[in-house]
């Protein structure tokens, strides 16, 4: 017999997989610098019935007493984040089908379900990357800085343009 190993595995599979937790987590950091904390990310993790989790990822606008809104849904088994089936906006008609999953276990294939972190990063991207989202975004900015200008009259804009 030789001692040579011979490798049959795909190469997709790598030692740094990122779990759809991480993924979320990590936006909610990039949203909150990329906004300078006018916007923060948080996600929310639920069991849901029969062994299953969803991640809940909310933009949070602290300016107007913490108000959130849901920008995206994945769900995935308990014990094992892929597949992942993502719901949002950008997916309408999609809506059935993840809670499907939740549900029931069904798992298609669809546009929106991820096999590995690779297809979640492609999809969450797509997502956060959407005019709905972007329009979202732009609106919670709009609505905090008429907030944070405050009682001197000076805008944001100004305020920054200041420091």
């Amino acid at each position: 017999m030789s001692d040579r190993i011979i490798n049959l595995w795909s190469k997709a599979i790598k030692k740094d997989v990122l779990s759809p937790k991480v993924i979320l987590n990590m936006q909610a950091r990039a949203i909150e610098s990329l906004t300078g904390g006018i916007l923060q990310g948080e996600v929310r993790e639920n069991e849901e019935a029969e062994g299953r989790v969803t991640l809940s990822f909310f933009l949070v606008v602290p300016a107007l007493r913490d108000y959130r809104h849901q920008i995206v849904k994945i769900a995935h088994r308990k014990d094992l984040p892929y597949p992942a089936v993502v719901q949002a906006e950008i997916f309408s008609g999609l809506t059935n089908l993840f809670r499907s999953f939740v549900i029931k276990g069904e798992l298609p294939a669809t546009k929106n379900q991820a096999n590995n972190d690779e297809e979640l990063l492609e999809i969450v991207g797509a997502v956060l990357k959407s005019a709905q989202v972007t329009s979202v975004a732009q609106s919670l900015i709009a609505r905090a800085n008429e907030v944070l200008e405050g009682n001197d009259g000076a805008s944001v804009s100004e305020r920054a343009r200041e420091e």
